[in-house]
């Protein structure tokens, strides 16, 4: 019964998810991008921790090895991590040796490090990468841009 219980406690504890912001934290994109996260891990009932890098990837990498070195009971469950001037790679493996997985979000493993670092493979505790598309992001609003031009009825004098 006493077992019962204290599995059921665990299992209730909420997921911790911590952030490595790579950038600074009076930037508004990367607030914002924090924020974000923020919003759904509350709504996923996560605790949530963001840690600026403030464009310094050799604080990124200290930053990683600090959340990597603290008592097992402190380390959160993930850690979201960006490739920003490469950190990706030796971030996440400090945090695979102290058994936290990682996932890449906005930029992910570059060509090159694909085959020997794919995620769950290379590094079994990358779970994978979430990455923007920008080149079709940028063509589906300039093709909704035109598209609510013509429908108001505006043309180029070409």
């Amino acid at each position: 019964m006493a077992t019962s219980l204290l599995l059921c406690a665990l299992r209730a504890e909420a997921q911790r998810v911590a952030f490595i912001n790579p950038g600074r934290s009076d930037e508004v994109f990367w607030r914002t991008a924090g924020q974000a996260m923020q919003a759904a891990a509350d709504s996923l009932g996560m605790r949530f921790e963001q840690q600026f890098a403030e464009r310094d990837p050799a604080r990124a990498l200290a930053l990683a090895w600090q959340i990597a070195v603290r008592p097992p009971a402190e380390r959160p469950d993930f850690v979201v991590l960006v490739n920003e001037k490469g950190v990706l790679v030796p971030a996440a493996r400090r945090l695979q040796a102290a058994g936290i997985k990682s996932f890449a979000a906005f930029s992910g493993l570059l060509p090159q490090e694909r085959a020997q670092h794919a995620p769950r493979k290379g590094l079994r505790l990358l779970l994978g990468s979430l990455e923007p598309q920008a080149e079709h992001a940028g063509f589906m609003t300039a093709h909704a841009m035109l598209a609510s031009a013509r429908a108001q009825g505006l043309r180029g004098r070409d």
